[in-house]
């Protein structure tokens, strides 16, 4: 629910206050992190829902999309 209070705070215009520092962290396939981005100044523009097919046996896959101020690597 946090992530999609933080998209309806950028759709009811409060983007300055929505604006946030967001670390990402990129997993091997045993979860042990390979690499961090931190985003500086990061706010969502996009949101996906998964299409659900009930006939079908796949992943769902949901996807947001953020636009930031700055991108740091740090490991």
């Amino acid at each position: 629910m946090e992530l999609y209070r933080w998209h309806q705070q950028v759709v009811q215009g409060q983007i300055n206050d929505a604006r946030r520092h967001v670390a990402i962290i990129l997993t091997d396939e045993t979860r042990a992190p390979v690499a961090r981005f931190v985003l500086h100044g990061a706010w969502p523009i996009k949101y996906e829902p998964p299409s659900f097919n009930a006939a079908a046996n796949e992943v769902a896959i949901e996807t947001r999309e953020l636009t930031h101020e700055g991108l740091e690597r740090e490991s």
